[in-house]
């Protein structure tokens, strides 16, 4: 067997160890040659920018700002259907809401534990696809506000 001095001799000790897995960002060449692609410029990911950077964008602010406005038409909905729970079975026009309101005997229970629960899902999937693609979030977020402020027009003018 060989001594740690005898095969550190071995080794070559000027090349840099390559890796094996390519990462996401990584092309082959860049992997076998790191020194020649020094001129190629990596785009920034936005998760790799660190989240003090993101709370401070502009774009963040207008984000949260959406995704609150959403948040709160949602539980102006849901005050409105608990108010008016003795009418909803006659009153409302969501079908789903229907079904689940007849499937437990009238009572809006089941209903609302789902509408919430939705919300709830449907924000934390908004901010995950703002922090990975923040065009898309802020995209998707304008559509949904827009289409809440029209349910919360409806709602309260109709």
């Amino acid at each position: 067997m060989f001594a740690t001095a005898e095969v550190s001799k071995l080794m070559p000790t000027d090349r840099k160890p390559q890796s094996v897995l390519l990462s996401h960002w990584a092309t082959a060449d860049e992997n076998l040659a790191p020194e020649s692609t020094a001129n190629i410029h990596r785009q920034e990911h936005p998760r790799d920018r660190p989240m003090i950077d993101l709370v401070r964008h502009h774009d963040w602010r207008r984000f949260c700002a959406l995704w609150l406005l959403i948040g709160v038409v949602s539980a102006i909905d849901v005050y409105l259907t608990l108010r008016f729970r003795d009418d909803l079975l006659y009153n409302e026009e969501n079908r789903i809401g229907l079904y689940l309101m007849k499937l437990n005997g009238g009572d809006p229970s089941l209903f609302l534990s789902l509408k919430f629960l939705g919300t709830i899902l449907s924000l934390g999937i908004l901010v995950n696809v703002f922090l990975c693609r923040p065009k898309w979030g802020m995209l998707v977020a304008k559509c949904v506000a827009a289409f809440q402020v029209g349910l919360l027009m409806y709602l309260t003018l109709a």
